[in-house]
């Protein structure tokens, strides 16, 4: 965790000043200007910034404003010898300040905000990392009750993170996470009852996820995964590309074809046609250089990239875990392999593999 303190000001003084009385005490960077900070900010976390608001070419409201887009974890001070009301209302509204001083300040005075100023760093760290543990164990559970409940739906949710993955490496968006955490989530409605309508799953999915703190924006993607494009205004960048990767999925046969996208393309308005031309141009293998075999082989000798050719059940009963059509990721192998060591599975499986 980051115990850097950043102080920005064009008064080398006051730099000079401050990083003698303070710089035994705090790990102190500085910078003479704002176009110096935000360069240092964006290759640097810092803990805490401490910022002059009149400084030549860009004000210390400017350089607060950039900074909480940059590093937004990132404690914020405002130093000013000019403390009008607007200027202050500003700094909290635009800068998202901690602490407000005015100079002259007591050298006691900086000591005590940027200790504060540490500690509230800390908080928010330790905040942030408790949520995403809990967000990690939430979606853990969720994802291994739809495999006890319906294999067959969370090999669909397994397909679409895979061609998420895919598409991502070509297509370069804000919020990529809400993306792969939809393609994650999106079939986890099955679990509340049987013999539902895809709408009602992305419903129930949508009412489920809510309940997780911060997940509004993931439950919205998968709530409207069915809406037309030409009749939602100002839909996401990441909802776009969801809604055409589930149809996709609906109309295929377990891997992205010419055939299914053609399917796609002929549902006029209900995709951004642009975007369903470039995830075609992701998806869909043309080239035919490579080398495919056709094997059977043992749960322990699956490998990554597999293609399974035929159901992965149990041996017992015949009852499905895996579908037909799924690549195998590592995480998947693993999986499948905790449950045949609990309960063994069918051997051989057929698989396609690239060699």
């Amino acid at each position: 965790m980051s115990k850097l303190v950043l102080i920005v000001d064009d008064d080398l003084n006051i730099l000079s000043g401050v990083n003698r009385h303070l710089g035994n005490k705090f790990d102190i960077h500085t910078a003479s200007s704002g176009q110096e900070a935000l360069e240092k900010i964006s290759k640097t976390m810092y803990a805490a910034v401490l910022c002059d608001q009149h400084m030549p070419n860009m004000s210390g409201i400017e350089v607060l404003e950039k900074i909480a887009e940059i590093s937004p974890d990132t404690v914020k001070m405002m130093l000013t010898g000019n403390a009008d009301q607007k200027t202050a209302v500003d700094a909290i509204n635009k800068g998202q300040i901690f602490r407000f001083y005015n100079k002259p300040t007591k050298i006691e005075v900086l000591y005590e905000g940027i200790d504060a100023a540490l500690k509230q760093y800390q908080l928010i760290i330790a905040e942030r990392e408790l949520l995403e543990q809990t967000l990690t164990g939430s979606i853990r559970l969720l994802n291994d009750l739809l495999l006890v409940v319906s294999p067959e739906n969370y090999s669909k949710s397994l397909r679409v993170q895979s061609w998420i993955s895919t598409v991502l490496k070509h297509i370069k968006i804000k919020d990529d996470w809400m993306l792969i955490m939809a393609a994650e989530l999106f079939k986890i409605g099955t679990i509340t009852g049987p013999n539902q309508t895809v709408d009602e799953v992305a419903k129930n999915s949508a009412n489920l996820i809510r309940k997780i703190p911060r997940m509004e924006p993931i439950a919205n993607i998968i709530e409207n995964e069915h809406v037309w494009y030409n009749k939602k205004q100002n839909m996401s960048m990441a909802s776009k590309i969801f809604n055409i990767l589930v149809a996709l999925d609906e109309v295929g046969v377990g891997y992205p074809s010419k055939e299914s996208f053609d399917e796609l393309e002929k549902q006029v308005g209900r995709f951004d046609h642009e975007l369903l031309q470039k995830i075609k141009n992701c998806l869909v293998n043309f080239n035919t250089d490579v080398t495919e075999v056709i094997m059977n082989v043992k749960i322990s000798e699956l490998k990554i990239c597999d293609k399974l050719l035929s159901d992965i059940v149990f041996a017992k009963d015949s009852r499905l875990v895996l579908s037909s059509g799924e690549k195998l990721s590592e995480t998947l192998i693993a999986r499948i392999a905790s449950i045949h060591k609990m309960k063994q599975l069918e051997e051989p499986i057929k698989i396609k593999r690239i060699l």
